[in-house]
């Protein structure tokens, strides 16, 4: 391995960085999210949540359909403005990033994969959010889950020219259905970029909006956040571009690429030995077992009452990016009769969550990072003191019999 090359490619990487944080620097524009973005980190979760808000009808943005009529329009849905229909607007529904769905007086089913920080394809994801949300919501009609004016996949990327993949059309095996992959042919899949179609699709809403109305002032901070960062991605691109053509050969990129498929591989590592000590955490107890999963671009870890149940069931789970909850898929917090017993058991450490369908409880001093190759880093470097405070928190509570009393009551009436 060249390790001067290596050491010159972060030298110079470490470089452009410098340009162009001195770039934003001399900026004079301020732009909300990009502040929020520097202090919080924006994730894909939260785009997800930020577009659903525009395009929901019943957000208190009370702007009503504006945003969802113009959007279905640029995406060729059918439908009539004159009437009025039930729409719903959900975000991370059984693990698609945004769902559009009316029930009447026609039946309309959109689904928007968002890959807004780049995450990659997982095989089977837009087959499996397909069969979800508009082949099964179509009451398993191929003909209409297949026609592009009520049945839509619009795959949002950060960048412009992204495209999906042809691994994610293709149908898994715990699906038995004898149409073994999406037909694009139809033209119910489209591809949107941040930069470009959603950029317009913004912009042409905002039009209609009065002058000094403080929510156009909110999506112009929205649509110059992605000017930005679609600035910063080319200015990097160009730099390194004259870099590798300026300084080096085929042999120093091929590798170079070799080096980076290593570092990979040792955070993959590094993820898998953390997995491996997280599972002896709750070793000998018979009432909570542990597992690992890698789902739609994310290490999770999780703790539930059964082994090998399903992976919905209410369970405390880590996720690196998000920290440690209690998870319940389609588990609805906002309308339950759990809310006094959770607070009852978990207050002294856990959060309550309103108003989402997945997580229940948060905790308080949470344990996240805001990339996969900083928790990977952490991980390795500072284990004892993420395991430490991880492992006196789990103890805690899956030895406690109120908590597995209420698990298994929730897992029962769920079931």
């Amino acid at each position: 391995m060249n390790n001067e090359l290596i050491t010159n490619f972060i030298e110079e990487y470490k470089s452009i960085e410098k340009q162009w944080s001195e770039k934003e620097t001399k900026g004079d524009d301020f732009n909300a999210f990009d502040f929020m973005h520097s202090i919080f980190g924006i994730t894909e979760t939260k785009h997800s949540k930020i577009v659903a808000y525009f395009l929901n009808p019943s957000a208190n943005h009370g702007l009503g359909t504006l945003f969802l009529n113009s959007f279905l329009k640029k995406i060729e849905i059918y439908f009539d403005e004159n009437i009025k229909y039930d729409w719903e607007i959900t975000s991370e529904d059984k693990n698609a990033d945004i769902v559009i769905k009316a029930t009447s007086p026609q039946k309309i089913s959109v689904v928007i994969e968002n890959k807004s920080n780049e995450a990659k394809d997982q095989a089977n994801q837009l087959y499996r959010y397909w069969y979800d949300h508009i082949y099964t919501f179509h009451g398993k009609d191929l003909d209409k889950a297949e026609n592009k004016h009520i049945s839509r996949l619009v795959y949002l990327s950060g960048f412009s020219g992204k495209s999906y993949t042809e691994l994610s059309l293709e149908k898994s095996d715990n699906i038995s259905l004898d149409y073994l992959k999406l037909d694009e042919t139809k033209g119910f899949i489209t591809n949107w970029s941040f930069v470009t179609e959603l950029r317009d699709w913004l912009t042409e809403c905002t039009d209609k909006l009065e002058e000094n109305s403080w929510f156009k002032f909110f999506i112009k901070n929205y649509i110059q956040f992605w000017e930005i960062q679609s600035l910063k991605n080319k200015f990097y691109m160009e730099n390194l571009n004259n870099y590798f053509k300026e300084n080096n050969n085929k042999e120093d990129w091929n590798t170079l690429n070799n080096a980076l498929l290593d570092l990979n591989n040792l955070k993959e590592e590094w993820l898998s030995l953390f997995s491996d000590k997280l599972g002896r955490i709750n070793f000998n107890t018979s009432k909570f077992y542990f597992d690992h999963d890698y789902y739609d671009g994310n290490h999770d870890y999780r703790w539930t009452l059964g082994k090998g149940e399903n992976w919905g069931d209410i369970c405390f789970i880590y996720e690196p990016l998000v920290g440690l909850q209690i998870f319940k898929s389609v588990f609805s917090t906002n309308n339950d009769n759990y809310k006094d017993e959770f607070e009852r058991i978990f207050s002294a450490d856990f959060d309550y969550l309103y108003n989402t369908d997945k997580y229940v409880m948060v905790l308080k001093d949470n344990i996240k990072f805001e990339t996969e190759e900083e928790a990977a880093w952490e991980i390795a470097n500072n284990s004892e003191v993420l395991m430490n405070k991880l492992s006196a928190i789990l103890e805690k509570y899956t030895y406690n019999e109120d908590v597995i009393e209420l698990f298994q009551k929730i897992s029962n009436e769920v079931k």
